[in-house]
């Protein structure tokens, strides 16, 4: 759906959060278990489902969002990725949510289109007020 919004630039799917080690020091203060590639134990590099560039009044700005079912935002361990992911966007000044299945139309589930339709329902992703863990 955001494709089709006259307002963004670019999209970017799985943006990588980088560098790792910002991470990793992110979850430390925190006091939790930094996400590891599950074959070598080494810190895996996190990743944001979207970040998008806008046009913000001529100006271009960034946001970043990621797509969970609400059902998973009752997991501990989902929640504590989500606040390595939500602090290190921002430190880096980039506006940062979670969207669920609640705030796409439930016309556009139906038909599979959860991240790919229409105009005004790309305004849900960039405009709406989301959640945040």
């Amino acid at each position: 759906m955001l494709e089709y919004s006259d307002s963004v630039i670019d999209i970017r799917e799985q943006f990588p959060l980088l560098p790792v080690a910002e991470t990793i020091v992110i979850a430390d203060e925190l006091g939790i278990k930094h996400p590891t590639n599950p074959k070598t134990g080494e810190p895996a590099e996190m990743t944001t489902d979207f970040l998008v560039t806008i046009n913000n009044n001529g100006q271009s700005q960034h946001l970043t969002r990621t797509l969970k079912y609400k059902d998973e935002l009752m997991d501990e361990r989902v929640l504590e990725k989500f606040e390595i992911e939500r602090i290190y966007w921002e430190r880096n000044e980039v506006d940062w949510g979670i969207v669920t299945e609640l705030e796409i139309p439930k016309t556009m589930a139906a038909h599979n289109c959860f991240c790919t339709c229409g105009e005004r329902n790309s305004r849900i992703l960039i405009e709406s007020n989301f959640r945040r863990s």
